[in-house]
């Protein structure tokens, strides 16, 4: 039987192992980094599982609240809205949390249910092109789609008139907003248009006068013009062939017509307006024969589109584009704290099944916890305390840091002037010497 042979291979192996040992504590930090990679992730994730649900629950209560406009509605037509309501969202990027109370206002103010999706993008892009909130948006449109209802005035139309007029005055839309409904009734009633109350209230303006007081001298002008025995209604009334303000409009004429007619006739406007109001918004109107009412009209009747025109530029902003974002990402939260309601639901159900016994063990807990801070606040107060380690903790914070705190604080104090050159010597140093040098 043939012997076994034994060959030895000598050699340093030293490099070897060290290379090994070294892909060894690679891979030992890299599953380091890996594993707080991952335990990181998961933490991410869980968090926005649970402020998901949160979001998710804030937009059911919204929703829940909308619903109570619309009594007897389906639990598919309810569905149906509340998609409509997150693609408004993404579409529009407006944040959930503020389209619901915005369409909350405009069903309240008798926008139709059918309709009220064209009429929330139309507010939306208002709002975005006008600077203002969304719900102020859906005021002031529904503040004019309902004054001028029986001229079926859409939102298109009404955003285009009022982006018209601060773009031709001096007021912003907010200003418009909290003014228009000092005037629309009574314009709209007499049959004088928006687009003409945009016009004035543009020449008012430009002349400096304040938005609110350039609403209240075109409420009293018109009121004035078109009730029956007024010095205004009598006075132009003579000037116009015996044919009254009110005549003059329901045969087609116009406010602008009005104007220019008193304009011509050079009648003293303080003579025929007993309401100083009145007087000064007539005067400013008519001044230059009415010219720049004249022009303003003729703006107004190419404003289609200024609406879309402002949204548009608005939206091209970077921050904009942040806006967009997070309407995506809360419109995605929505959706997953929807996914994650019946786990929740089915945690509530078992908490409140077994409350009694999980009371039981967490009242002892409770009870711990607060008389550990009732027993910490009295040691800090001046209190003796106990042995416990609470107690403790308490007399070192009293006895030792803080004190400690209190000179620390003092010696600042009293040695602040040497402290402050001191720091001045370091910032000079770095200043002149060692940033050139970099």
């Amino acid at each position: 039987m043939a012997k076994p042979v034994t060959i030895r291979i000598l050699g340093d192996a030293s490099n070897l192992e060290k290379a090994l040992g070294g892909v060894n504590d690679k891979l030992g930090k890299f599953g380091k980094v890996a594993g707080a990679a991952v335990a990181g992730a998961a933490a991410g994730v869980a968090a926005f599982g649970v402020s998901s649900i949160g979001k998710f629950t804030e937009f059911e209560t919204g929703m829940a609240e909308v619903f109570t406009l619309m009594p007897g509605m389906s639990e598919e037509a309810m569905s149906a809205m509340e998609k409509q309501v997150l693609d408004l969202s993404n579409q529009m990027g407006i944040l959930p949390g503020d389209a619901i109370p915005a369409l909350y206002d405009a069903i309240s103010a008798g926008v139709p249910t059918d309709n009220v999706f064209q009429f929330m993008e139309d507010a939306s892009k208002l709002a975005i092109g006008g600077s203002i909130e969304t719900s102020e948006a859906v005021d002031v449109l529904s503040t004019s789609v309902n004054a001028w209802s029986e001229s079926n005035l859409s939102a298109a139309d009404a955003g285009d008139y009022l982006f018209t007029t601060v773009k031709l005055g001096k007021t912003t839309m907010a200003e418009l907003n909290a003014s228009l409904s000092q005037v629309a009734p009574t314009a709209a009633a007499l049959g004088v248009g928006l687009d003409e109350v945009g016009a004035s209230l543009a020449v008012l303006t430009a002349g400096g006068m304040p938005t609110a007081q350039a609403a209240t001298a075109m409420n009293a002008a018109i009121a004035e013009l078109g009730k029956s025995g007024t010095n205004a209604a009598t006075a132009f009334a003579e000037l116009n062939d015996g044919q009254t303000f009110n005549e003059l409009i329901e045969s087609g004429g116009s406010f602008e017509d009005a104007m220019v007619l008193i304009a011509d006739s050079g009648e003293p406007v303080l003579d025929m307006f007993s309401s100083l109001d009145a007087a000064k918004g007539v005067l400013a109107l008519t001044a230059g024969g009415a010219e720049a009412l004249s022009a303003n009209m003729d703006a107004m009747g190419e404003s289609s589109g200024a609406a879309g025109e402002a949204f548009a530029t608005m939206d091209g902003t970077t921050g904009r584009a942040v806006e967009r974002v997070k309407a995506k990402l809360a419109t995605l939260q929505v959706q997953v704290g929807e996914k994650l309601m019946p786990v929740v639901e089915r945690l509530i159900a078992f908490i409140e099944e077994h409350w009694p016994k999980i009371s039981e063990v967490m009242m002892p807990v409770i009870d711990a916890v607060t008389e550990g801070v009732r027993m910490f606040a009295d040691v800090l107060k001046g209190g003796e305390g106990d042995d416990s380690f609470i107690s403790k903790f308490a007399v070192y914070l009293r006895d030792i840091v803080w004190p400690l705190i209190v000179d620390i604080k003092d010696w600042i104090v009293d040695n602040w002037p040497t402290i402050s050159a001191v720091f001045s010597a370091v910032f000079g140093f770095i200043v002149e010497e060692v940033l050139p040098r970099s």
